[in-house]
């Protein structure tokens, strides 16, 4: 039997809410079943149902639909393949409205394309300004440095929140760019927040199609497989009375250059028994006076200690 226009339509139009429901509502009122556990396209239920409107009509019965000329029972209320003149409130679509329908569906996924590629780029623009410091050289009326920092360039002459700011250049730092078109940047800031040891893992999950549900419930069961972090704990060591321990004081931000002035907030590291140490970083307050920052710890660790050059508050 050759596809009638009710079933080529159908085909067409097997993501279409409208003519599922309507299919599914005719497949009732006759008393038609599925086998159990089988899953049936929506081009063979209307096949099937077309079959047992032409065996189960008399020839004179048959009525064409004006809209989507499947036939039916003259009695049967509205066309069982589109629901004209009985939608029920569904409003049935023409052959036309489905064209349409499907250039603007390309026109966004191309649109979607070009709004992936922009942020990729976007990402890769803010991460040059702020890894070169290029906010620096923006001069004030009065030649001074206008930003001190990438985040106030960020906020006033970017015009960006910071927070969306960080995430596209997070995004852009540890995805290409083709991941960024394939699997969107919705659902790589969800990879992002996950811990790194199952960002490979999520990452392979949505290249296969998992939605942003699934990598959520994911990347928390990766928290809850986590170790817990160890709890403080303290030292206890004898050190000499009479010895004098020299700590070499680095540059915090090039921890392998020696420090040579308070503003590079110089950071030492006094290696104790085992693997405790305790670190030590100098301050000069707004008064002038000089304070040493000191906390234990262990070694490889970073030092936590304050990053600006204000004497530190005691809690």
């Amino acid at each position: 039997m050759a596809q009638s226009v009710a079933l080529d339509r159908v085909s067409r139009l097997d993501h279409d809410c409208v003519v599922l429901t309507v299919v599914a509502r005719a497949y009732k009122r006759l008393g038609l079943t599925l086998p159990d556990g089988e899953w049936v396209s929506p081009i063979e239920k209307a096949r099937v149902l077309e079959t047992y409107f032409l065996t189960h009509t008399q020839p004179d019965k048959l009525a064409t639909c004006d809209n989507c000329h499947g036939q039916s029972d003259v009695a049967y209320p509205g066309c069982p393949f589109c629901g004209d003149a009985d939608t029920g409130g569904l409003v049935p679509a023409t052959l036309e409205q489905v064209d349409a329908l499907d250039e603007a569906l390309k026109a966004i996924a191309a649109y979607r394309y070009e709004i992936a590629t922009s942020m990729w780029a976007l990402g890769m623009l803010l991460l040059r300004v702020r890894n070169t410091r290029l906010y620096r050289v923006r001069r004030d009326e009065n030649g001074k440095q206008k930003y001190r920092s990438f985040g106030e360039w960020v906020k006033r002459e970017a015009k960006m929140a910071i927070g969306w700011a960080y995430e596209l250049m997070e995004t852009a730092q540890h995805f290409a760019e083709a991941d960024v078109r394939s699997i969107g940047p919705s659902k790589l800031s969800r990879i992002l927040r996950a811990p790194k040891e199952a960002r490979e893992e999520l990452t392979a999950l949505a290249r296969a199609g998992a939605t942003r549900r699934e990598l959520d419930a994911r990347g928390r069961l990766a928290k809850a497989e986590l170790p817990p972090k160890p709890r403080s704990r303290i030292v206890h060591f004898d050190m000499p009375r009479d010895v004098v321990y020299s700590v070499p004081l680095m540059a915090r931000h090039a921890p392998k250059e020696r420090a040579h002035a308070l503003h590079q907030l110089p950071v030492g590291v006094l290696k104790l028994p085992g693997d405790s140490c305790l670190f030590v970083q100098v301050h000069k307050g707004a008064d002038g006076a000089l304070t040493a920052s000191v906390r234990a710890g262990t070694i490889g660790e970073k030092p936590n200690l304050p990053a600006s050059t204000r004497p530190p508050t005691r809690a």
